[in-house]
């Protein structure tokens, strides 16, 4: 999942969250269909904060629960 248009996708995907007010929230939402469990919020708020948010997006769009959504 590291095809061009994907890496394209999930830096739109970075720039849509990044003025909402919980941006980790909104990008759960959009990419799982669902809100993170609290274990998977504390990994995430920790991983975005020190990643950044275009990594996050990438993180999400390859992970299990979307792969099969």
């Amino acid at each position: 999942m590291n095809d061009p248009f994907v890496l394209h996708r999930c830096s739109m995907l970075a720039a849509r969250i990044r003025s909402a007010p919980d941006p980790v929230d909104l990008a759960c939402r959009l990419v799982w269909g669902r809100p993170a469990e609290p274990a998977e919020r504390a990994v995430l708020d920790d991983f975005a904060r020190r990643q950044g948010l275009e990594q996050l997006a990438r993180v999400l769009i390859n992970s299990h629960a979307f792969v099969f959504v």
